[in-house]
């Protein structure tokens, strides 16, 4: 079961080619998106000392049984391995859809590891829309340690590739854009470091000087 870990007064509040005099605003489509990460970072940030074991191993989506979940987030982290592009972003939207309505720490210590780095290439190597859905994932992996303080690890781990994305100006408005959201949400969640959060907010300068 989580160990009672919660690192208390964690974080502060949160909030291409061609980038336009609002660069982080996107269709009106990915508003869904932004509220899911938005409100997961919300709760977690006000109830991570309120997680009991009854939470943990409650049924998840629609009444699905824990067991069940699993089994499918197990799958599609197995499926991020895949070389259709199409294929990951399936795998990716599944574990989004899991991360932002079960508790899944338990699960994770098993799979850490491979998610990370299943992540990270899909990142590092995935385009436009790949790399706006694993960003958006790997925010919902902090939420999830979040209540641990190993939301920490997370930041740590992706800020620098993030921070690569935001500044690449051949990489897709949608990965760059989502790629700012969700590195505004790490550091809010998971950084006590003041340096490294002046360090972000230089990147998001660079991006956004020429919109004011």
């Amino acid at each position: 079961m989580p160990k009672n870990k919660a690192k208390k007064g964690k974080g502060r509040g949160f909030h291409d080619k061609g980038m336009n005099n609002d660069p982080l605003k996107g269709d009106g489509g990915n508003l869904q998106e932004d509220d899911c990460l938005s409100e997961a970072s919300s709760v977690t940030t006000a109830n991570s000392d309120q997680l009991t074991e009854e939470s943990v191993t409650s049924d998840g989506v629609d009444g699905t049984s824990l067991e069940d979940i699993e089994m499918k987030l197990k799958e599609a982290i197995e499926g991020l391995s895949e070389k259709t592009a199409k294929y990951r972003q399936g795998c990716l939207s599944e574990i989004k859809k899991f991360f932002c309505t079960t508790w899944l720490v338990d699960f994770l210590e098993n799979y850490r590891e491979t998610l990370s780095d299943a992540l990270e290439r899909c990142l590092r190597k995935g385009k436009g829309e790949e790399q706006a859905l694993a960003a958006e994932v790997v925010a919902l992996l902090c939420v999830q340690y979040g209540a641990q303080g190993d939301g920490e690890d997370v930041f740590t781990h992706f800020k620098q590739i993030l921070t690569t994305i935001i500044l690449d100006k051949s990489a897709s408005l949608a990965a760059r854009s989502k790629c700012c959201l969700v590195l505004g949400i790490l550091a809010f969640l998971a950084s006590d470091d003041m340096g490294q959060v002046l360090l972000c907010m230089e990147t998001f300068d660079a991006v956004f000087r020429g919109s004011f």
